[in-house]
Parts: structure tokens; C-alpha cells; sequence
């Protein structure tokens, strides 16, 4: 980054420096949201899938592909919140709910992992900071272990908004 000091002049390739960091100030920070508003994703047990979201809310770079993948176009740290909503009992009141972040197809570090409830909504969370390079390819997958497949649940019913979903914000350059 160059710097400027009095009396010194200012040259074309000092301004083409600070170029990148201003087109990103004056053309909107990368971030998407994206959700599960009408689908649901059938997940099998003891198998990690991956979720579908049906709805993007926001995609400034144009990330989210109909699979449920992420594609990084700006590289850098990201702050990825993700959650995954199970219904219950009508699923199954059994077993174990998982939730996680990957990373062109590793496990990012940390995983939300609750008992099925019995008579709510279970809802796994899971937010990290994620490191993303051009192409790097982000998904959120869900796990169960109750023996039989099961289904995420979308509810809108008496306000609600139980639904499953990925944010994505950018932090900062790598």
C-alpha cells in the first residue's frame, strides 16, 4: 500500500495500489443469505448431506449454485452463520441432529450436534469465521441417526420462520 507524504507527488501507479480497495468500498461488500422457503432436503441416516436452499435473498457475487453450493468469486475471511431445522415429532423424536460448514468438500473445524427434542423444532446452529479462496466452494450439511430418512422442515405457520438457511458475509482480505 503506498503512502503519501506532503510536498511528494501522487503517480498513477500509487492510485492503481489503492484501486482494488476502493472498487470493493464503492461497489458493495460480498454477501449472500439463502434459505429453504418452499423445499425441503430429504437427508438419510448417518450420511452427511448437503442442504438445498430454494431462495436467495442476496447474492452480490453471485455465488449460490441450485445444488446448495457456494461459490467464492472475492477471496478472503468470511463470517458463515448456517442453520438447520428438523421437525419434530413428525420426523422422528430419536436419534441425533448434525450440522456443519464445508470447504470444497472437508469439514470446516466445529459442528453442531443435538439430541432430537420431542415435542419442538430442533434447530442446529453453527457460525465460524472461514477462510475462502477464488473457487473455494462452501455447503451445509445436515446428519441424522435415526435409522430412517428425515426431512428438514420449512414453517412460516403463526409467524414463524423456522427454517433452514446459510449467511454469508465477507470480513476482511486474506
Amino acid at each position: 500500500m503506498p503512502s503519501f507524504t506532503a510536498g511528494n507527488f501522487v503517480k498513477a501507479a500509487d492510485l492503481n495500489a489503492l484501486r482494488d480497495g476502493i472498487n470493493l468500498l464503492t461497489t458493495g461488500m460480498p454477501h449472500a443469505f439463502a434459505r429453504q422457503a418452499l423445499t425441503t432436503t430429504s437427508v438419510q441416516p448417518n450420511t452427511w448431506t448437503t442442504i438445498v436452499f430454494d431462495t436467495t435473498e442476496v447474492d452480490v457475487d453471485d455465488g449460490w449454485g441450485s445444488s446448495g453450493v457456494y461459490t467464492c468469486a472475492t477471496p478472503g475471511w468470511y463470517f458463515v452463520t448456517a442453520s438447520v431445522c428438523w421437525a419434530n415429532p413428525t420426523n422422528s423424536t430419536s436419534g441425533n441432529r448434525g450440522t456443519r460448514i464445508v470447504v470444497n468438500n472437508t469439514a470446516v473445524t466445529g459442528v453442531s450436534l443435538l439430541p432430537a427434542a420431542t415435542s419442538i423444532v430442533t434447530g442446529g446452529s453453527l457460525a465460524r469465521m472461514v477462510k475462502l479462496a477464488f473457487g473455494d466452494q462452501l455447503q451445509v450439511q445436515a446428519f441424522q441417526d435415526t435409522g430412517a430418512a428425515i426431512t428438514t422442515i420449512v414453517n412460516y405457520a403463526a409467524g414463524r420462520s423456522e427454517v433452514s438457511f446459510c449467511d454469508i458475509a465477507f470480513f476482511a482480505a486474506a
